[in-house]
């Protein structure tokens, strides 16, 4: 049995021991990290809002923690409800950008300083956070977004509506500089690289396939 996630592959070894479970981390888009070194001048939420978690991430964030921040949130995503067009209309360091197109969010994601992601259901691996890291600088998270990930140490973490606002305002003091880039390259050219995880796969599917 192959799982996505470290957490689920441990717990199912330790309760089905003659089972084979095998650790085997999501294919992706990416391909090489290609964030850029320096500042940006806003944080960005992405998502599609449309999913009843991400609304609710996106409601957090404009009430609890971005509410009495100079900082610039941009919200960009899948059909925002009108509740949440409503909420930002008086809110003028917010922008929702709505329906971006592939190209446009790529250039949201590596223009940020910070992306910021949360999410109250530990569910494993989330592509986005797969797309930040390869493509953006700063990725701050609570430990949900991280669940069973194993990328713990290329995120700042924080968990609560105070922390996060005081690891914002300390990521905009900061330049993101190339030794982030390199430790990011490093860790996920060793658990998620596409080709890497391709042969393991094939390996595991036929045993015998180069002999």
């Amino acid at each position: 049995m192959m799982v996505v996630s470290k957490n689920d592959a441990e717990y199912l070894k330790k309760h089905f021991p003659d089972n084979g479970i095998i650790y085997l981390p999501s294919f992706h888009a990416n391909e090489s990290v290609e964030g850029l070194t320096g500042k940006g001048g806003y944080a960005l939420y992405n998502g599609n809002i449309e999913v009843p978690e991400n609304a609710h991430a996106v409601n957090y964030l404009i009430n609890e923690v971005f509410n009495d921040l100079d900082i610039p949130l941009v919200i960009a995503g899948m059909n925002p409800p009108n509740h949440i067009n409503k909420l930002v209309s008086d809110r003028p360091n917010i922008e929702i950008i709505a329906n971006p197109d592939d190209g446009k969010m790529f250039e949201l994601i590596r223009n940020a300083h910070v992306n910021i992601l949360v999410t109250f259901q530990a569910t494993g691996l989330k592509l986005k956070l797969l797309n930040t890291l390869y493509n953006g600088r700063f990725c701050l998270v609570n430990e949900k977004m991280l669940n069973g990930t194993g990328l713990n140490e290329l995120c700042e973490i924080a968990n609560t509506a105070a922390e996060q606002k005081e690891k914002l305002k300390s990521l905009f003091t900061e330049q993101f500089e190339e030794t982030e880039i390199l430790r990011r390259r490093e860790i996920l050219e060793r658990y998620y690289s596409n080709d890497k995880n391709a042969e393991r796969l094939v390996e595991l599917l036929f045993p015998h396939h180069g002999t």
